[in-house]
């Protein structure tokens, strides 16, 4: 079967699934692709949000399905009621084996509701199992059948009871909440209750599970994909203690074989950024940390963008490298003003008129540092000696003009009419970005010459990243990850699209002010 067909089928069977189960859609696709590439499965949520319907309408999508398992654990659970009860014919032959037709070793597709309820015994067991799919009767070794194991349960292992292996085997972790859409709530209460068979017009034979299984295998990982593994791996390690999260070798494959099965059921021979969202249910551990690993993987495929061969982070730091030797050089990298030098650095000269103690209206020189530039509220001037004088204040407007007051004396202007206050505009002598004297030729267009090499960089993985996003836009479609999420991919190229188009102004504007063109 063809790419877009298998693509469309594997649509179908989901849609088959999830039909009347309301705000189920994404979680009824991520289980049955679980499925397909033999992931087992975890559901965490409260008691009735149809975890177990999801489960049986899993099954009911296999065309001939074999056994079916299900069991309600609790801690008074024995190992006959999972796995058979002893043979006494068996065990009059001085042999302890179990008759297991009709129980887990036997089935095909087994939900084990609130599994971490049972007994250590139990759930040991059970990583033979669902590892290795074998089970171990008396002497002899069965080899067990199970196509998916879905577990369920409203809470998360305790830590310290021995159960991080078995739950590191539940690759695929789904939250299952409560209905919440108050329009999707009220559908569901004024519906008849939901058929636990999915109705499809054509199930999944043995023949074509073995089939799809092998091929998986042979989609490629994406570069992006591999460096969306890399960041969200160094994140989770970096904060590690913070999130409570470890994350085994063993998941981490077998994450990877998940993330494949979503390229392979869309018709594509190697993953993409949506694919990498897929990661959601794969690497959480608790309810506590879901959400803020959730939000560790959207971040890195949102940052992750396309490769292009050069990196924006590369281009980014040649750009500024460039830039601060152009304002070394060529341009001035800040405003320059008439000053005056004091011991304690540059300085504005102010002179204002004021009375003196005895009414006498005369001229006096005071002096603003220069830093006050960037002050926020009052301050006071420095006389000839850099000493405070601290019956005059002063402040800094929006406009870059100095207001001075007095409580102590009257301020008159320069007609003699007193006024509430005096008004000072430092003088700009070069502006930010003004071209500095006597530049030699020479070392401009050095400077034209290399910013016109960033250009032609920046626009190749322009166009490159545009090549790539037209592509990804065809293929982003997934029935494995709601729009909504993978709109966070194609937005991450974007913002890389638009970080690059400001480097190239920046590199046009640079280019202006060097050659003294508007």
């Amino acid at each position: 079967m063809s790419g877009p067909h298998l693509k469309q089928r594997i649509t179908d069977l989901a849609n088959a699934m999830s039909a009347g189960l309301h705000e189920r859609e994404e979680h009824a696709a991520v289980i049955l692709l679980a499925a397909l590439s033999g992931q087992n499965i975890f559901l965490l949520g409260p008691p009735g949000t149809a975890k177990s319907l999801l489960a049986r309408r899993l099954a009911s999508v296999f065309e001939g399905v074999g056994p079916r398992f299900e069991y309600l654990m609790h801690r008074f659970s024995t190992p006959e009621e999972i796995f058979g009860p002893v043979s006494i014919a068996e065990l009059k032959k001085d042999n302890y084996m179990r008759k297991t037709d009709g129980f887990l070793p036997k089935a095909h597709f087994a939900f084990l509701d609130e599994i971490w309820k049972s007994s250590p015994g139990i759930l040991n067991t059970l990583l033979t199992i669902i590892n290795e799919k074998i089970f171990r009767n008396g002497t002899e070794t069965e080899r067990v059948p199970l196509k998916a194991l879905i577990a369920a349960s409203n809470e998360t292992p305790s830590t310290g009871k021995g159960l991080d292996a078995l739950y590191d085997r539940l690759v695929v972790r789904l939250y299952v909440p409560s209905v919440k859409e108050p329009g999707n709530f009220d559908k569901m209460i004024s519906d008849k209750p939901a058929n636990s068979k999915a109705s499809s017009a054509q199930d999944i034979t043995d023949d074509e599970l073995k089939s799809w299984r092998k091929q998986i295998h042979d989609v490629e990982l994406s570069p992006e994909t591999i460096k969306i593994i890399r960041d969200i791996r160094r994140q989770l390690d970096k904060q590690s203690k913070r999130l409570d999260v470890y994350v085994s070798d063993r998941r981490w494959q077998q994450a990877v074989v998940f993330l494949k099965a979503g390229a392979f059921f869309c018709g594509r021979k190697s993953t993409n950024l949506a694919d990498a969202l897929l990661l959601r249910h794969c690497l959480w551990t608790t309810n506590e940390n879901r959400e803020l690993v959730m939000g560790i993987i959207k971040k890195a495929v949102k940052d992750c963008g396309f490769e292009s061969g050069t990196s924006n982070v590369q281009l980014q730091k040649e750009v500024k490298s460039l830039e601060e030797e152009i304002y070394t050089e060529v341009l001035y990298a800040e405003n320059e003003y008439k000053t005056v030098t004091l011991e304690t650095g540059e300085h504005f000269e102010v002179s204002i008129r004021r009375a003196d103690n005895y009414g006498r209206i005369n001229s006096y020189t005071y002096y603003i540092h220069l830093d006050k530039m960037n002050a926020s509220g009052n301050f006071h001037p420095v006389n000839g000696s850099c000493k405070e004088f601290d019956k005059v204040t002063c402040s800094l407007s929006k406009n870059g003009r100095f207001t001075i007051k007095s409580n102590n004396f009257r301020l008159y202007n320069a007609t003699g009419d007193e006024v509430q206050s005096h008004s000072y505009t430092p003088k700009l002598l070069h502006r930010q970005g003004d071209q500095r004297e006597n530049v030699s030729p020479r070392i401009i267009d050095s400077f034209k010459d290399s910013l016109n090499e960033k250009r032609a960089k920046i626009d190749h993985s322009i166009s490159e990243i545009e090549r790539k996003r037209g592509f990804f836009a065809k293929e982003i479609s997934t029935p494995f990850v709601p729009e909504n999420v993978r709109s966070i991919a194609l937005n991450g190229v974007d913002s890389q699209l638009d970080k690059l188009g400001v480097l190239l102004k920046e590199c046009d504007l640079l280019t202006m002010r060097i050659t003294g063109s508007k």
